[in-house]
């Protein structure tokens, strides 16, 4: 018994001792990544940078992932590092962050987008792309399982879908690798957005699928999100078939639809007759090693998708296709999936090719030719054309003077010698004449015909294989090809291209209201098309079109495209321009004189009229939409003149307008004289609140009632003017200055807020404004201080603005709280006598006093102009402030933060400024204090606080302030104290017995034992043997 609980006993000791022992791992890995963090903030190498963020990322994602979200925000800074490698990294540790938890992609993205975007180096981009990869599926699968909404939830989602948007965009960009980068985030975006479907060879735990998305999401469309996998499905089926893709890019498109094929079943019959076509027609500018890599890629793809379960149903064309590429009947045959012995019993063996019964297909209809005399093999590709088209093919084939009428058709084609290219990648078909070879050779021609009728790349017919429709016309029409009709035959001899008619088509017994509505609905079905025509690269051509037949038809057609350009004015605004200057061009084309358009009812001024009071009705007061359009408008009519004034005039609109009529007057000559016309009569308005100075007194004179009825708003407003003028005319700075000190609160408040730009550009120098300082009216004290603070803020006062500033002062027309933007340019004797003026402000100012004299342009990056010094050295400082008498209090709290900025006062400075005030005859009245506060900064200054106290016992300087610090020595070195000075040994026991218990309860036992008991005898030292 007593051994089982020693053993119990052992057990919960081990525990205890290892949750303390994780404890101070957890500690110590925080204050590891703490320094890491501060050294790699402090490297300017970027390698050097690169290994201490590494140790941050081992320590924080791999050994104590609870610190990842108290360092986050700290890696993040390093986003806008200039090196390359740590902007790769930072991506990198983003990516891990988010797999350890995926709560942080809303912290994420933003750093994520930012890296994306705003990038020139084409590596940074390509990593971006290969993070965003694998964050939009973290991301994806992290927002499907939320059941509720939620504005950070929208956020991200939009986010990452305005980064997907982009990075297909990049499929066109002019680096490969950013290309190929972009064709794996597709590839990534089909699986994510599609369904896995019934078999799918797919292992993997993390496959993110539609699947887990219900239809019911509050968030995410499930419906938009499976389309939109299709269309880009569809648009890396086109991309690989294209022939302007090089060979770089084709190849990872291949590998991208087979991986899609074997893991999204629903897509594999598209992807098929995608390989299968670009099998048949290769790019003709690919080289001929890249025709041979490129073939044995197609090889091993196909094999792949063959061992895939799906391929059952389309087996006779992967056979078809990989005999065609050299694959023997054997290897087919043990890379065919493996099925249920039932299921393989109902289909023929594949590896007797020659059999007279080909396997059989799924068909697509059920029709059967009658003539036909072998069994159809209908190809469930996704494209109807093709298997149709290859149906036909079949039957001709059939009959063995049709191949021998086309061969006798393209063997005068043949080149005398046998390319090398077509040596080197020609493949004996080993199944050649069998019913399967061909049907994948009526198919390799079916798909042949169809993208000769439908591609847009120009090539001339003599470079084309002949087909089937055209063997007719090439050769002599004694040449009868078996087995097509005659019809078809004469179709072909001829090929004569029957010009459209529209006669032809048009029911010309339909009134007029029929004719319009069926107009009205062909064009509404055009305006429903924005988004096809912008996928299909025909955004330029849709609107050319939607304007010619709005300004041909007029009617409702007309009203149905104003309707819809209104509907949306600032995503339409390119349509709406292209409207305009239809108009514009219709009515140069009417007018007969010149090209004043006199006639302000034509179609082109009602429309500049429309337009300009949409815009103004809908749009923000302050959008700058407005100022593009007016600078877009081809003629200015009275209309528009009239439009620009009233918007000048208009309260919440009068800075836009009159910025329009800058930017207008500028850059449009044309407009000159009359919009010139238009701010002179803007000045003398009418309505005083449009003038210019008297507006500006006017502002400034609002009386204590009338305050309330003025905003901010509106005080900026009648304030602009002036604003604008102040740069150019420096006079006006002293009736500025005159009505200041008149002005409420709360328009001075606004003036010393919009001051700050026309004083930047007046500059120190102005000699308005250094007799402005010079004479200083009354009440102007804040606005002065102001101007000081702007100009100091980022540069060195010049000398003759400290002159004026230094005279004002002591003529008493500035308090000293003006000294303190100049006070680095004042000699070292009037700043000493002016801290003690400075240290009874408020502590901000004293802050911000002690911060300019120990540290100069602290609040900036990097100052302007020459380098500035301080007046005082920080000992001087430190020393000043000691001499402050009159109020301690004031100078306690200055010196207390000077002693806060260990940067600057450091145990070298302090020991220097305690050594000199030590041998002054008076010690200063805050000595003693600042000692203490320097030992507890710094405790290594034991010993030389030790000389400091020896000194001053020496000198039989003993004060009550100066007991705190003789408790905190040692026992032994108290005892020298005891040696030196007997008599503190009494005045130290009645300090104590005047302490309250707590308070003893601090002072050790050593030291209270040798207060107590030490002696001092003749010189030498011993103990008293009483019990403690």
């Amino acid at each position: 018994m007593a051994a089982v609980v020693g053993e119990d006993n052992k057990r919960k000791n081990t525990a205890e001792m290892s949750s303390m022992d994780a404890k101070e791992d957890e500690n110590s890995i925080s204050d590891r990544v703490i320094e890491l963090m501060n050294r790699a903030q402090l490297e300017t190498d970027a390698k050097e940078k690169l290994v201490y963020l590494k140790q941050i990322q081992e320590l924080v994602i791999m050994k104590d992932s609870a610190l990842l979200d108290s360092f986050l925000d700290e890696m993040l800074a390093f986003q806008h590092e200039k090196s390359a490698d740590v902007q790769k990294f930072i991506l990198g540790f983003l990516e891990e962050a988010c797999k350890k938890d995926e709560f942080l992609c809303s912290k994420v993205v933003y750093p994520l987008a930012y890296l994306l975007y705003d990038q020139d180096n084409v590596q940074v981009t390509k990593r971006a792309i290969q993070c965003n990869l694998n964050l939009y599926r973290i991301a994806f699968k992290f927002i499907a399982t939320k059941k509720a909404t939620s504005d950070d939830l929208l956020h991200i989602w939009e986010q990452f879908c305005d980064m997907k948007t982009y990075i297909i965009s990049l499929t066109q960009h002019e680096n490969t690798g950013v290309r190929t980068s972009a064709l794996k985030y597709c590839e990534m975006i089909v699986l994510t957005q599609s369904i896995k479907g019934g078999i799918t060879t797919s292992t993997k735990p993390d496959d993110i699928s539609l699947d887990m998305l219900s239809t019911t999401h509050p968030i995410m469309d499930f419906s938009k999100l499976k389309d939109e996998a299709k269309s880009i499905l569809t648009f890396l089926t086109d991309l690989t078939l294209s022939h302007k893709i090089n060979h770089t890019n084709l190849l990872p498109c291949v590998g991208s639809l087979a991986i899609i094929a074997r893991m999204r079943p629903m897509h594999f019959g598209i992807i098929i007759a995608c390989l299968e076509s670009l099998n048949a027609n290769l790019p003709p500018t690919l080289s001929k090693s890249q025709v041979s890599n490129l073939r044995k890629h197609l090889k091993i793809q196909f094999m792949t998708l063959l061992k895939n379960p799906v391929s059952i149903e389309y087996q006779s064309v992967l056979a078809a296709i990989l005999s065609d590429l050299g694959v023997t009947a054997n290897e087919i045959s043990r890379n065919l999936p493996k099925i249920h012995a039932t299921e393989s019993l109902k289909r023929s063996s594949i590896t007797d090719l020659d059999s007279e019964r080909p396997p059989k297909k799924l068909r697509i209809g059920e029709n059967r030719t009658s003539d036909a005399k072998i069994t159809d093999i209908k190809i469930e590709s996704g494209s109807i054309e093709i298997n149709r088209t290859a149906e036909e093919i079949i039957q001709k084939l059939n009959s063995n003077e049709t191949v021998v009428n086309l061969v006798f058709a393209s063997i005068h084609r043949l080149p005398n010698r046998m390319p090398s290219i077509f040596q080197d990648c020609h493949t004996p078909i080993v199944s050649a004449g069998s019913k399967i070879q061909i049907a994948h050779l009526a198919r390799l021609l079916a798909t042949q015909m169809l993208s000769t009728d439908n591609s847009n790349i120009e090539s001339s017919e003599s470079d084309m294989m002949p087909t089937l429709r055209d063997v007719k016309s090439e050769y002599p029409r004694s040449i009868k090809i078996a087995g097509l009709k005659e019809k078809h035959s004469e179709s072909t001899r001829s090929r004569k291209i029957k010009q459209f008619s529209l006669s032809s088509l048009v029911n010309y017994n339909m009134d007029i209201g029929e004719k319009q509505a069926l107009s009205l609905s062909a064009f509404e079905r055009m305006l429903k098309g924005e988004e096809n025509a912008h996928h299909a690269g025909m955004a330029l051509e849709r609107i050319q079109v939607l304007v010619g037949l709005a300004t041909q038809l007029r009617g409702e057609v007309a009203n149905a495209f104003r309707n819809y350009i209104f509907e949306d004015i600032r995503g339409r605004f390119e349509l709406a321009c292209t409207w305009l200057t239809k108009e514009y061009l219709l009515s140069l084309a009417a007018s007969s004189q010149s090209t004043e358009i006199k006639n302000d009812n034509d179609g082109y001024s009602q429309c500049l009229a429309e337009i300009l009071k949409e815009l103004t009705d809908k749009l923000d007061k302050e959008d700058k939409l407005f100022t593009h359009f007016c600078l877009e408008i081809p003629r200015f009519t009275s209309v528009a003149y009239k439009a620009i004034e009233d918007y000048s005039k208009n309260e919440g609109s009068s800075k836009l307008g009159l910025s329009t009529m800058y930017e207008l007057i500028l850059r449009r000559p044309v407009t000159k004289a009359p919009l010139m016309q238009k701010l002179l009569d803007l000045t003398v308005f009418e309505n005083e609140q449009r003038r210019a100075l008297e507006n500006l007194e006017m502002v400034l004179q609002i009386g204590d009632n009338q305050s309330n009825q003025w905003s901010e708003d509106s005080i900026k407003m009648h304030m602009s003017l002036f604003m604008s003028l102040l740069p150019k005319n420096h006079v006006i700075i002293h009736n500025l200055a005159n009505m200041y000190g008149k002005a409420t609160s709360n328009v001075k408040r606004v003036i010393l807020r919009q001051i700050e730009h026309p004083i930047r550009n007046i500059g120190m120098s102005s000699p308005e404004l250094l007799k402005f300082f010079e004479q200083v009216p009354s009440g102007t004290e804040t606005l002065l201080t102001r101007i000081l603070y702007i100009f100091t803020d980022k540069s060195m006062p010049s000398q003759e603005l400290i002159r004026k500033v230094r005279e004002a002062y002591y003529g008493k027309k500035l308090d000293v709280r003006a000294l303190i933007p100049i006070i680095n340019g004042l000699e070292k004797s009037e700043v000493i006598g002016a801290l003690p003026k400075l240290m009874k402000q408020s502590a901000k100012v004293v802050k911000e006093v002690i911060t300019r004299l120990i540290n100069p342009f602290s609040d900036v990056e990097e100052s302007v102009g020459p380098r500035q010094t301080s007046p005082l050295t920080p000992s001087e400082l430190l020393l000043a402030l000691h001499q402050i008498e009159d109020d301690v209090k004031s100078a306690i709290k200055a010196i207390g933060f000077c002693l806060s900025e260990k940067s600057t006062f450091t145990q070298e400075v302090l020991a220097g400024v305690l050594q000199q005030m030590l041998e002054r005859t008076t010690i200063p009245i805050l000595f003693m204090r600042t000692v203490i506060q320097t030992l507890q900064s710094y405790p290594k200054l034991i010993s030389f606080v030790m000389n400091v106290l020896s000194r001053l016992i020496t000198k039989q300087i003993t004060t009550p302030q100066s007991y705190p610090v003789l408790l905190q020595l040692p026992a032994h070195q108290l005892e020298s104290v005891f040696q030196i000075a007997p008599s503190l040994q009494q005045n130290l026991r009645q300090h104590i017995n005047l302490l309250t218990l707590n308070q003893r309860a601090h002072i050790p036992q050593s030291l209270l034992f040798t207060i107590e008991n030490y002696v001092v005898e003749n010189g030498k030292e011993s103990h008293d043997n009483k019990e403690t």
